[in-house]
């Protein structure tokens, strides 16, 4: 059905909708294609239809009249199968049911008649093996109607495609109406990426690869990273069969993208049907589809805040001012109207008219002390460095339109704000995720991928978090950058372990066979993962960073008295160094 997927001239009408079908009037579209309709079955589906239908006279003429819709042929083709009582679907796609998803408050589509709609598309394209053509859409259309097990299932068919194309992006939110959808498949990514170690693992690479191309760390782990990339490459398929090992992940595969540069040592009697089994077993377990949804709590830095808030000048009652405004919490802050008046919308209004009275008047604003402070102080022409913290920023964001405070007074205390945790730069940023979204929407290049350092320990696939972050910068373009962040940090993670020379300073025990050093590995890799969060990571010795002798819990990795016995600390150490500076830190701009 791809030729609905573009218009075409003179749109083909089929029973029951054809001159020959039973109406009483006419559809026409706006490429001018007429659809023959029965008037009580409309009305009886649509209380759109219904309105459109109830002033349409019964004329005398012959001629049936004729009601021009606003969709062109292809879609009201759809709308009017969706509404009749027929059971034919054939010409449906994904594409054009996510364009009649987002007609069905125009038209008041009954939700039973667009379930059914879904179902069948969804269904269709399961069993005809038809989900490759439209893959995207079809995850979007059964995340939007809670389909569970269809957007699993379609949610393999989404490998192939970049996650971190800002369209892709755009058009899977609006297509599926949830972050979630997307959120799903970048946390899928991440199960992927981390369960390759299982699929080299089965490889046996230490066991097989030839002592010229295992002879050192760099090279045994440049030969990782080979297998890896043709991993990937691999198992980008739906449903990944692997009738052999070797041609599979292209030890000695035909496929360019899997191929993998091998001499003919490597591998070399190798038993190719048991590594097949285990390559197979693997792959079982890899990873394909999404998880099932899950709510996670909002992420909130609340706002401190004392039982009694400390008025400042010039807000106290020494200060001048011809009027109180006062919190809910009942602390009163003095002010001089004109500077309101002139300074926001929301208090020219409230303030245009004052009571006489003997005493100052008091007007009672809806925010606690500490956000009509930080009011106050952004719209009066003072600087008042001990209001300026993320979470404060954030709730000013909120009511920015409320209060009408201008978009310029956000640069320069904010500039502040970064330019303080600058020179605190190893102390940990309160709220750093929330001060990352308003760099980027107030800041600028310097001041976003500063704070980027701060957010390596946030949850990202929470959907309450990633929701808050696109709301306060207006953007999801710093959500992907985070996202790519995370990616790079990943996959830089070989190049850290490689500096500690696990394979020539493991003991036989813990590195006698491809499963025991993965296992290592693997261990390694989380100690490096929990050692690098800080943002400015200090390394001093290489074995307590990682947790070789560390008294860390999150880092500390069990070792035998034989495991680096007689390595060269300071050699380690400096490798490492190097290793962390070349670590990605900072998002890319």
């Amino acid at each position: 059905m791809d030729d609905f997927s573009v218009l075409l001239q003179g749109f083909a009408v089929s029973p029951p909708f054809d001159q020959d079908s039973p109406g009483d009037c006419y559809f026409e579209s706006t490429d001018g294609t007429r659809f023959k309709v029965l008037r009580h079955i409309l009305v009886n589906s649509s209380p759109y239809f219904e309105k459109l239908l109830s002033d349409l006279s019964t004329s005398s003429s012959p001629e049936l009249p004729t009601l021009k819709i606003d969709e062109d042929a292809r879609v009201l083709h759809a709308l009017l199968i969706v509404l009749y009582p027929v059971h034919t679907t054939d010409f449906l796609d994904a594409p054009l049911l996510l364009e009649l998803a987002d007609r069905q408050e125009k038209y008041l589509i009954p939700e039973t008649a667009m379930l059914l709609a879904v179902s069948k598309v969804l269904g269709f394209s399961a069993r005809s093996g038809d989900a490759s053509k439209h893959p995207m859409e079809l995850y979007a259309a059964a995340w939007r109607f809670g389909f569970s097990k269809e957007t699993q299932y379609f949610s393999r068919y989404i490998h192939p495609m970049d996650l971190m194309d800002e369209k892709v992006v755009e058009t899977l939110v609006r297509s599926s109406g949830r972050f979630k959808a997307y959120i799903a498949l970048v946390e899928l990514r991440q199960q992927r990426e981390l369960a390759l170690d299982d699929i080299i693992e089965a490889m046996e690479p230490r066991k097989h690869i030839c002592s010229s191309h295992l002879g050192s760390d760099q090279m045994f782990f440049v030969v990782v990273s080979m297998i890896k990339t043709a991993a990937r490459n691999a198992l980008q398929a739906p449903f990944p069969v692997c009738e052999e090992a070797i041609s599979f992940l292209g030890l000695q595969g035909p496929s360019e993208e899997r191929a993998v540069t091998w001499c003919s040592s490597c591998y070399k009697g190798v038993d190719r049907a048991r590594l097949t089994t285990q390559l197979q077993k693997a792959i079982k377990k890899y990873p394909q589809m999404t998880s099932t949804s899950r709510d996670t709590a909002l992420m909130e830095e609340p706002l401190k805040q004392a039982a009694s808030h400390a008025v400042s000048p010039p807000f106290d009652d020494a200060s001048p001012g011809d009027c109180y405004l006062r919190s809910t919490d009942g602390t009163r802050f003095k002010v001089l109207r004109h500077v309101l008046v002139d300074a926001s919308p929301y208090f020219a209004d409230l303030l245009k008219e004052m009571p006489s009275s003997a005493e100052l008047p008091t007007f009672k604003i809806d925010e606690d002390a500490r956000t009509l402070h930080a009011i106050l102080a952004f719209l009066y022409p003072v600087h008042v460095p001990d209001l300026l913290e993320a979470p404060v920023f954030l709730k000013l964001v909120e009511l920015e339109e409320k209060y009408g405070i201008p978009e310029a007074n956000f640069y320069l205390p904010l500039t502040t704000v970064v330019w303080g945790h600058h020179l605190r730069r190893t102390s940990a940023v309160e709220g750093a995720i929330d001060l990352f979204a308003l760099t980027w929407r107030f800041g600028g290049r310097k001041a976003c991928q500063f704070i980027s350092r701060h957010t390596h320990s946030v949850d990202l696939n929470d959907k309450n978090v990633v929701e808050k972050l696109t709301r306060s910068s207006r953007s999801i373009e710093p959500y992907m950058a985070l996202m790519d962040l995370r990616r790079q940090r990943e996959l830089a993670l070989d190049d850290i372990i490689q500096a500690l020379e696990p394979k020539t300073h493991l003991c036989p025990s813990h590195s006698s066979t491809d499963q025991t050093f993965f296992a290592f590995i693997s261990i390694m890799k989380m100690a490096a993962r929990n050692a690098l969060l800080p943002a400015f990571p200090e390394c001093r010795d290489a074995f307590s960073f990682l947790g070789l002798q560390g008294s860390d819990e999150t880092r500390t990795v069990t070792w035998c008295s034989y495991c680096y016995a007689g390595a060269d600390r300071a050699r380690l150490t400096k490798q490492l160094q190097e290793a962390i500076l070349r670590y990605p830190q900072v998002i890319s701009m």
